[in-house]
């Protein structure tokens, strides 16, 4: 068994959006903070499932009056050099404090 991609901080803008982005890959997060999201949106994709939450002060901010959550999930195997990916909410969510299971660790295109 291998472990999770690497995610790396050389952004590739190819990948700037993406209608077709789902989970691809999962890892296991032990005693975390995490989100269960049941419509999520990032750079064009709508996707479901549990997150783990940045380790920052507040990882929830209004973003043009949408509600985002900041959440240590890579975008086809990138995050920007300053934050993690910022995933709007469009619908439920719950907030699942001392999680441990599988969070999503990387949004693509399953090829």
């Amino acid at each position: 068994m291998t472990g999770p991609t690497h995610i790396t901080e050389q952004w590739d803008h190819r990948y700037d959006t993406n209608a077709n982005a789902e989970s691809v890959e999962q890892r296991h997060a032990e005693s975390v903070l995490a989100i269960r999201i049941e419509h999520g949106h990032l750079r064009g994709s709508d996707f479901a499932g549990i997150f783990e939450l940045a380790e920052v002060p507040d990882p929830f901010n209004v973003h043009s009056g949408e509600l985002r959550v900041e959440c240590k999930v890579a975008w086809f195997g990138m995050k920007p050099k300053t934050t993690w990916s910022n995933i709007t909410l469009k619908g439920s969510y719950q907030l699942l404090s001392n999680y441990t299971g599988p969070v999503t660790h990387n949004l693509a295109k399953k090829s």
